[in-house]
């Protein structure tokens, strides 16, 4: 695994970062090693200053040997990093303590309208800068903007413009399956490919002669972006590519028979909401593998996508962009170009240094990171370029997956660039997901004696009387506005 940094390394050298001022090709061809790295940064250079999410300094990333690197390299900058941690205002609050940053992350704050991303929230709350003139006109970004594909660029865009770069899987939406125990379902003869409702028979024999509680279901059915790309818009409210209009999500078709299918079996007593039993099925998110409703093995399971067989793009729930004041605009820009397109820098940012904070196993995935065992990856990952790694919730992602299912992607033209300010209707949005939330434990554990229909129209009265009307009515003029503008 050492040779094979150690040849991208040497190629990064050659001919990567020739194009990038403020950089020059270094002497040695080979970064410095994990034992030779120091942690002192103050070396007299322009230090760009760059937030992450952490609870205090044991997540804090590799700095010194990314400093070290960037020396290497003949930069003139180096980088600090800002814990931010999982609050709301964190940006606002390293700011009043006198720490002010040049490069933002927006992910997991904790900030109360969880209907929008966080991405749109930043944005919203004029948190960035436009990067439009450093993607078009610079030669950094210019590379920067050929190292991912053109439907990733078109999600990021909120009327009209990039503001930042999406390394994770955020921009595929994510696609709802099951994973099966294969075993089981050759031992009693159950079809992955029909409706569990078409089986009830099967899973009750599975049932009896295990012990055990069929499926899992997931705890919360509306916090996942994969089922109708609701985060795209606001609480409840979903995108309709047929009519070009907001609806509520109970109106989707797939979304609703997915929540009839969970509802039922929950009904019968095959499905429930207890992870730590064992079950037959258990129900999950994922971004890759998961095209064309084709069945795949993962450590002996089968896997089969329930919903959105074809995946799509979606704006980012998270991204990484420069704060609309940094003191050192272009030089932030340059050094988040430099850890985009840099196959050394970025595996050492998002992973650690090999052999200290980095474990390699003999496959060439990354088991463990700077952060340690099962963390998620780095907010600067890019999974071209990037190492392959074993930490992501269900299975091992390579480069050549991500690619594949990003080029399979559908992207969705008629709202790219659409991103909703939640802020008029605020009170409506959090009304809207409280009851979406106790929606979502009531099909785990449902009411006796109430059939779906009931289900469903007990739901609706709620969600209208909580002002859901309102936000759709809200993110449909907003929509209008938008159109008229950019189309």
């Amino acid at each position: 695994m050492k040779r094979y940094i150690s040849i991208i390394t040497a190629a990064v050298i050659l001919i990567t970062f020739i194009s990038f001022t403020g950089c020059s090709p270094p002497e040695n061809s080979e970064p410095p090693s994990a034992d030779e790295a120091g942690s002192d940064i103050s070396s007299g250079k322009t230090v760009i200053f760059c937030t992450y999410n952490a609870e205090g300094e044991k997540a804090a990333p590799p700095e010194a040997e990314i400093n070290e690197y960037l020396e290497s390299l003949g930069c003139d900058f180096e980088i600090g990093f800002l814990p931010i941690g999982y609050i709301g205002n964190g940006i606002e609050k390293l700011i009043e303590e006198g720490t002010q940053p040049d490069i933002i992350y927006s992910v997991c704050l904790d900030f109360e309208d969880r209907d929008m991303t966080v991405y749109n929230k930043l944005f919203y709350d004029g948190m960035y800068l436009c990067l439009d003139g450093y993607l078009y006109n610079t030669e950094a970004g210019k590379k920067l903007y050929e190292a991912f594909p053109e439907k990733h660029w078109n999600e990021l865009k909120i009327d009209g413009s990039i503001y930042g770069i999406d390394g994770s899987f955020s921009t595929l939406s994510a696609n709802f399956g099951y994973l099966y125990d294969k075993a089981l379902t050759e031992k009693y003869g159950y079809d992955i490919t029909q409706s569990p409702l078409e089986q009830t028979d099967k899973l009750r024999e599975i049932s009896d002669g295990e012990g055990i509680v069929p499926f899992l279901l997931l705890d919360n059915f509306f916090l996942a972006s994969g089922y109708t790309d609701s985060r795209r818009l606001a609480s409840g409210v979903v995108f309709d590519e047929e009519s070009g209009r907001a609806i509520s999500l109970l109106e989707d078709k797939e979304f609703s028979e997915n929540v009839r299918i969970a509802y039922t079996l929950s009904q019968q007593g095959l499905a429930d909401g207890d992870d730590r039993a064992s079950h037959f099925a258990t129900g999950f998110f994922s971004p890759v593998n998961m095209k064309n409703g084709e069945p795949f093995e993962y450590r002996r399971r089968t896997v089969l996508p329930q919903m959105k067989n074809s995946p799509k793009t979606q704006s980012p729930v998270s991204a990484v962009g420069i704060y609309k004041n940094s003191r050192e605009p272009d030089k932030a820009f340059e050094l988040l170009s430099l850890i985009m397109t840099d196959p050394y820098l970025n595996n050492l940012i998002t992973y650690g240094a090999e052999g200290k904070s980095c474990r390699i196993d003999e496959n060439g995935y990354v088991t463990e990171r700077w952060s340690g065992e099962g963390t998620t990856v780095c907010q600067f990952i890019n999974r071209y370029i990037a190492l392959p790694n074993s930490m992501e919730r269900f299975m091992e992602i390579s480069a050549e997956q991500y690619a594949e299912t990003m080029e399979a992607a559908e992207e969705r033209p008629a709202a790219a660039g659409f991103a909703v300010d939640t802020d008029p209707i605020y009170g409506e949005c959090t009304a809207v997901d409280k009851l979406l939330r106790e929606m979502s434990s009531e099909i785990i554990s449902p009411e006796a004696g109430l059939s779906f229909e009931e289900f469903v129209e007990k739901y609706s009265s709620k969600l209208d009387e909580a002002g859901l009307g309102t936000v759709i009515d809200e993110v449909s003029r907003q929509y209008e506005a938008f159109k008229e503008k950019n189309y």
